[in-house]
C-alpha cells in the first residue's frame, strides 16, 4: 500500500501548511482590499465582502495563534520517544499550569 505525501505528514506539517496557506491568502485578499477602487455597486459590493473576509481572518488569526500553541504541545508530546519516558513525571503538573493558563487566554467562542 502506498502512501501520499499528505498521508505521511504530521499535524505540526500539516497545520504549518495551513497556516502558510491562510496567510498567503489574507494578504492577498488585504492587498485587493486597499487596491480595489470603489466605483459603482458591483465593486462596493466586492469592497464590503473583502471587509467580512479581513474581519473574519482577524478572528480566525487569534484562534490559529492559539491553535499553534497546542498543536506544538502535541507534537513534542508525542514525536519524540525520548520525551516520552519523562512525560510521566510532569503530566500532573503541566495538566496544573495548562488548566491555570487558560484563564488567561480570551474567550474565543
Amino acid at each position: 500500500m502506498t502512501s501520499s505525501p499528505e498521508s505521511t505528514m504530521t499535524l505540526a506539517q500539516k497545520f504549518q501548511a495551513f497556516y502558510e496557506l491562510f496567510t498567503d491568502f489574507t494578504q492577498d485578499a488585504a492587498e485587493l482590499h486597499s487596491s480595489l477602487p470603489v466605483t459603482d455597486d458591483p465593486t462596493r459590493a466586492a469592497f464590503n465582502s473583502l471587509s467580512r473576509i479581513l474581519g473574519f481572518s482577524d478572528q480566525l488569526n487569534l484562534l490559529v495563534s492559539l491553535m499553534r500553541e497546542d498543536v506544538r504541545v502535541v507534537d513534542e508530546l508525542t514525536s519524540d520517544p525520548v520525551h516520552a519516558s519523562w512525560t510521566g513525571e510532569i503530566d500532573p503538573s503541566f495538566y496544573d499550569w495548562l488548566k491555570a493558563s487558560r484563564g488567561g487566554v480570551p474567550n474565543v467562542h
